[in-house]
């Protein structure tokens, strides 16, 4: 995989994994280990599908219920549904 904002390169591992963006699409949402981007990525391709501007707090420290309406809405536009 290949981070769009800096360059860096490696597999997918080697982005931190921050969270699902639903049971029902191949899409996480991962860090860049080099300049801190979040990207959504389709795990099934292993390849990126957008940057996501991040949200404070980060997803580490709020619950998943609170950031999950948030990244429902990454998921519809990534799935090509209408928000």
């Amino acid at each position: 995989m290949k981070c769009p904002e800096c360059g860096f390169e490696g597999p997918k591992p080697a982005f931190r994994y921050l969270y699902s963006l639903g049971l029902d699409t191949p899409f996480s949402l991962r860090q860049c280990p080099k300049c801190g981007t979040w990207l959504a990525v389709n795990d099934l391709k292993e390849e990126v599908a957008k940057t996501v501007p991040p949200k404070e707090p980060s997803p580490i420290i709020k619950t998943a219920g609170i950031i999950e309406d948030e990244m429902k809405e990454v998921a519809k536009e990534l799935m090509g549904e209408d928000a």
